[in-house]
């Protein structure tokens, strides 16, 4: 099977390429430089607000910033170096939406694309992916959607509706029909925000493998139903205020 994967530089592209071409998957690799994509939701973010919110818009990408490094940190530690592929020499993009991409996207020789945590794909670019196509979310639709479903599952002690789910793509944020989606099995009776997110990045890898096992034609294809959840990017006082809940652990329920 070839497989086209949209993704940024990041220890869970990583260890899913290790997993994909370990299960004889065929792996075309496009990256979004994530140094670029931050600058224009930075951008975004400022032109948004009025001047005077400024100082606290920067604090709260700050924040965020510095929660995801500790986490990367911490949660890369749990992983031996035999088990992350070297993804150094990947295709690389500054905007997932770029003309060079979606002529590169329409021409490419794939049984299916992925996407795993790019930035908004719109609506010209979607149409020049190769049918199918599926995105690997880190939460469980309809409940969690947008970046940092884990977080908000977690700071919420939701661990029924903590998982991941497989979707097919569509021009909402994680709002496609559901291919496949699991909530995490944890060994321990207690889970820190840290097992969350080994779990997210290990149990996410098996389900996609286990799931692209079946033909693309053949996957299920179930439209969300029932009351959603649509989380924002956490600002720096959710952080402080779930500070303690999120590097200590809860009993898993």
């Amino acid at each position: 099977m070839q497989l086209t994967l949209l993704a940024r530089n990041s220890l869970s592209t990583q260890y899913l390429v290790h997993r994909l071409q370990s299960a004889g998957i065929e792996v075309q690799l496009v990256l979004e430089e994530g140094k670029l994509a931050r600058r224009r939701k930075i951008r975004r973010d400022l032109q948004r607000s009025p001047k005077i919110a400024w100082p606290l818009v920067l604090l709260n990408i700050a924040g965020v910033a510095l929660y995801s490094s500790v986490c990367q940190s911490l949660v890369r530690a749990r992983f031996e170096a035999d088990e992350l592929a070297d993804i150094s020499n990947a295709d690389s993009v500054s905007d997932i939406n770029a003309e060079e991409l979606r002529q590169f996207l329409a021409a490419a020789d794939t049984d299916a694309t992925l996407v795993c945590g790019t930035s908004i794909i719109l609506a010209d670019t979607l149409v020049s992916l190769k049918a199918p196509v599926l995105n690997l979310h880190g939460g469980m639709v309809p409940y969690y959607r947008n970046v940092h479903a884990d977080f908000w599952a977690y700071v919420n002690s939701d661990f029924e509706h903590m998982g991941c789910s497989i979707l097919h793509l569509d021009e909402g944020i994680d709002s496609g029909s559901v291919a496949r989606q699991s909530p995490f099995v944890f060994a321990r009776p207690e889970a820190s925000i840290i097992d969350v997110k080994e779990a997210l990045i290990r149990q996410g890898s098996d389900m996609l493998i286990d799931t692209l096992a079946t033909p693309i034609a053949e996957l299920p294809s179930v439209p969300q139903s029932g009351q959603g959840g649509f989380y924002r990017t956490p600002t720096l006082g959710n952080l402080l205020r779930y500070s303690l809940k999120l590097f200590s652990t809860q009993k898993v329920t």
